[in-house]
């Protein structure tokens, strides 16, 4: 039996939501993996881009893991540790997790939640 099979690599954007208990994500079918190219759906404060491989065979549509994680892009607005002190000091949490945690940054997300921010993530500066 003669098999007929295309094999490609797919790209794809993950996007953030908050969710009540812990936070949710879906993720579409990208052309190729630029931040200028994403289209950031309402209530989504972040998002990053991964790989898999795609192959068709005979009709069948198989998807191989997730690889190739990019760094997140997170949307909103950043605050120093100052910052947080003096415009959201009943924060105690954010405050407490900024002192211990060096090179922690913290933003105010476009989705009203706070995140935690990777020193290689990055901040798209948007006021909150």
């Amino acid at each position: 039996m003669e098999q007929n099979a295309d094999i490609k690599v797919a790209h794809y954007v993950e996007f953030v939501f908050p969710n009540v208990f812990m936070d949710g994500s879906s993720y579409e079918q990208i052309k190729e993996r630029k931040d200028e190219l994403v289209h950031i759906p309402e209530g989504a404060y972040a998002y990053r881009f991964f790989d898999r491989t795609l192959a068709i065979i005979n009709g069948e549509v198989l998807l191989g893991e997730k690889r190739n994680y990019s760094n997140y892009a997170y949307i909103g607005t950043e605050y120093s540790l100052s910052e947080i002190k003096r415009l959201f000091p009943k924060n105690q949490h954010i405050i407490e997790k900024l002192e211990c945690c060096e090179g922690c940054r913290a933003i105010r997300t476009i989705a009203a939640t706070w995140a935690f921010v990777g020193k290689d993530d990055t901040v798209i500066s948007v006021d909150c």
